[in-house]
């Protein structure tokens, strides 16, 4: 087999089936369940003989989890999908193909339906094209930000890059990983007639929608600073951070005096992540495991 699945999941139960479904039962399969479902885990092993659920002692994150993820893969190339994604049996067979043709890359993946609205990727500087054949059937184009919600890993090339920085629980790992490819000269792509669609912020259930919202601002703040400090020193991540903190500050005061303690908390969640990375703290927060 060419290729594996990996799925990173954090009370994901409810998009699951319907991603597991489509990719069908030929390509392995692992699903890191970081919220620990043991249910979860015993229904889709006992329907899919080609799906491993491996559940971890602790939420790891999603940095920490795709790597567990990664090395169960026995596959060299590994399309990571995030639970909240919409993708087509043709998107992935197209993929597939385009892989066994074409291996001199560390990421590549398909772009969005609707890029007028979004789009999973950056292009800093105007790119050579790689190769006609490539480029005009699939619409190769190489790029310098690739989302990681949709795209395939390159394990060889990886393997002189790393995985993920695991001191980022969640947010900036992926900005961290590409800064290092780069660095490392290998390349990124995107198929630009590869479609797939990605909802967003959607991948856990509706319950927990506040309290992941609370973990999604600490870590992001924690991520910002933490980022910039490791690639361009201490004073460039103040720098950098300094609008998230003056903003958080105003609108914790704003928030108070309105009386929206939901409000208040997201805010304080921000300064307080900023505050941790400031002081060298590691990523702490876990309000749901």
């Amino acid at each position: 087999m060419d290729i594996s699945v990996l799925i990173v999941s954090f009370h994901s139960h409810h998009l699951i089936g319907k991603i597991i479904k489509i990719i069908g039962k030929k390509i392995p399969i692992v699903i890191i369940e970081n919220s620990r479902n043991e249910r979860l885990k015993k229904d889709l092993e006992k329907k899919y003989k080609n799906l491993n659920v491996i559940i971890p002692k602790k939420n790891l994150g999603f940095g920490s989890g795709f790597n567990l993820g990664i090395k169960t893969c026995k596959t060299n190339y590994v399309l990571h999908l995030s639970p909240d994604v919409s993708i087509s049996k043709k998107c992935i067979k197209d993929i597939r193909v385009l892989i066994n043709k074409f291996h001199d890359f560390a990421l590549i993946g398909p772009t969005y339906n609707n890029e007028k609205i979004y789009k999973n990727y950056l292009i800093d500087s105007p790119k050579k094209i790689v190769n006609k054949k490539f480029n005009k059937k699939y619409g190769l184009i190489e790029v310098d930000w690739l989302d990681g919600c949709g795209m395939v890993y390159n394990k060889k090339k990886m393997k002189k890059v790393g995985l993920y920085d695991e001191k980022f629980f969640f947010y900036f790992e992926q900005e961290d990983l590409i800064k290092r490819i780069k660095n490392s000269r290998n390349k990124i792509y995107v198929c630009k007639n590869i479609k797939f669609d990605h909802t967003g912020t959607k991948s856990s259930t509706a319950k927990y929608k506040y309290k992941v919202k609370l973990m999604r601002n600490w870590h992001y703040s924690w991520g910002k600073f933490s980022y910039y400090r490791k690639h361009y020193g201490y004073l460039s991540a103040l720098r950098k951070t300094n609008p998230n903190l003056l903003r958080s500050i105003r609108l914790i005061i704003v928030n108070f005096f309105k009386n929206k303690p939901k409000e208040l908390a997201i805010h304080m969640a921000v300064l307080k992540g900023l505050l941790n990375s400031y002081f060298l703290r590691k990523s702490s927060y876990r309000v749901l495991e």
